[in-house]
């Protein structure tokens, strides 16, 4: 048969349409074998870029904490050293000065630089609890729960009879119960959570919240963070609590102790001589002290009224006896002592204590205590001696109270606040000081740091960014209200 030409053509076509696709269909699965391994290794490659990004930052992050968390140890420990360092700054200014009248212009408390940071001390304000102040404390300044009596504490505004009486039993060596109402052994051990009765000294004031009828309202107020200020924040017009003047809102604390102790010896440091009989020892010894100041007419008539009256019971009581005139007095009344213990404690400083404090001595009244404050701010350069004294008490109330009143502190406190530079941290202790001892020592020291921070807000806030607090390098204590600050 004879293939026409036009179908032979037709023929030739799909021989090649054929031969292509069996080409193309053989060399398109090579190729995408080709790419399909290509495109896996480049998300593959993205997927570690990402990961390792990823671990890059959390590293990042982590380092960042880890440097905060240096920085702020770093400023911790500097804040610490800042308020060891006024602590040793107080120390060394109570070794060679114990006048509370000076001491405030001696002792830098406000703002005081101390290397990069500053530190403040500071103390209740006696006359507005919504003012800050600064400055040591004297402990004698204070009443002594060791050492006060039941009538004596229930002077104390604020003070319960309850309070009072187991103050007495806490520290008393029987297990008598004080008026009826105060607390023994037998009560204690009832609680849900039962203990003995002390039975001897507090050791701080720390211990009264174990005591019965201690609450913390009454002790501390409203003064949560215990600066003896009422902050903004601790503004309670509801407290119970009530006072002279108002100022009771921050407890009862504030007013009193367990350290307040005082060597018998003069101001120098030498035995005094002892007036509290009439022996023939005794009055020999005064004869002779008598003559280093008195003409000896004047010697034998203050011996000879000395021996027709009782023996003096203090040394105001001795002033009164003996007939002596007030500048008579003045250059012996610290060379003298009517007491034979080397330690006399709990007596308290009529140079510093205030009011609330001075209306727990037996026998004054308001009036007294006015006629004492009155007089102790007009002769504050001559209060060396309980002599000035003897001008604003009469007789009878000399006898009462003589006995427990002095003119010397040998403990201070101190409540110590140190900032970095930056205010980043702080460092907040309470220190008590005994310069009894040589050399003087720090007897009691309490971290406070985390009651809060015990100043204006607004110190910190300056501090912190980069806004110099001012501070006075002579000035050793001052006040500000919370309103302007």
């Amino acid at each position: 048969m004879i293939e026409r030409e036009g179908d032979k053509e037709m023929r030739e076509r799909r021989l090649l349409a054929a031969g292509c696709w069996l080409l193309d269909s053989t060399i398109e699965p090579r190729r995408r074998s080709f790419l399909r391994p290509r495109g896996s290794i480049l998300i593959l490659t993205l997927g570690v870029v990402v990961f390792l990004t990823g671990l890059l930052l959390v590293f990042s992050r982590q380092m960042r904490v880890e440097a905060l968390a240096s920085e702020n140890l770093l400023r911790s420990v500097e804040a610490d050293a800042v308020a060891h360092g006024a602590a040793q700054h107080v120390l060394n200014r109570l070794v060679n000065n114990q006048v509370q009248a000076t001491l405030d212009t001696e002792i830098q408390s406000e703002a005081t630089t101390l290397g990069d940071g500053q530190f403040w001390i500071v103390r209740p304000n006696p006359d507005d609890e919504h003012k800050y102040a600064y400055g040591v404390v004297d402990e004698a300044s204070k009443l002594n729960i060791n050492t006060a009596s039941n009538d004596m504490l229930l002077l104390l505004p604020g003070m319960t009879p309850e309070l009072a009486a187991s103050i007495v039993d806490w520290r008393d060596a029987d297990s008598t119960v004080t008026n009826g109402v105060g607390a023994e052994s037998e009560y204690y051990m009832q609680l849900p959570e039962p203990y003995n009765c002390k039975n001897s000294p507090f050791e701080t004031l720390d211990e009264l919240l174990l005591v019965k009828g201690a609450t913390r309202d009454l002790l501390y107020g409203v003064d949560a963070n215990r600066n003896g200020v009422v902050d903004a924040s601790e503004n309670d017009s509801s407290s119970p609590l009530s006072g002279f003047n108002g100022q009771m809102q921050c407890g009862l604390c504030k007013y009193l102790t367990v350290y307040s102790a005082e060597p018998n010896l003069s101001q120098t440091g030498t035995p005094r001589t002892y007036v509290g009989d009439k022996s023939a020892k005794t009055m020999a010894a005064l004869t002779t002290l008598l003559k280093l100041s008195l003409p000896a007419a004047r010697v034998g008539a203050v011996t000879a009224q000395l021996r027709n009256k009782p023996a003096a019971t203090n040394l105001l009581d001795f002033y009164f006896k003996s007939g002596l005139k007030i500048d008579e007095f003045t250059p012996i009344a610290d060379l003298i002592t009517t007491a034979k213990a080397p330690i006399q404690m709990g007596l308290i400083n009529v140079n510093t204590a205030p009011r609330e404090v001075l209306r727990c001595l037996p026998g004054l009244e308001d009036s007294d205590i006015d006629l004492i404050i009155a007089g102790r701010t007009a002769n504050a350069l001559n209060l060396s001696s309980v002599a000035w004294l003897a001008a604003f008490i009469t007789a009878p109330k000399a006898a009462q109270m003589g006995g427990m009143i002095t003119t010397h502190s040998s403990q201070f406190s101190a409540d110590i606040v140190g900032v970095c530079g930056n205010g980043r941290s702080f460092k907040r202790a309470k220190y008590v000081f005994d310069i009894r001892y040589s050399p003087a020592r720090i007897v009691y020291r309490k971290d406070m740091t985390n009651l809060g921070w015990p100043l204006s807000p607004a110190i910190l806030e300056s501090l912190r960014a980069g806004i110099p607090v001012g501070s006075s390098s002579t000035s050793g204590a001052g006040s500000f209200s919370l309103g302007s600050h």
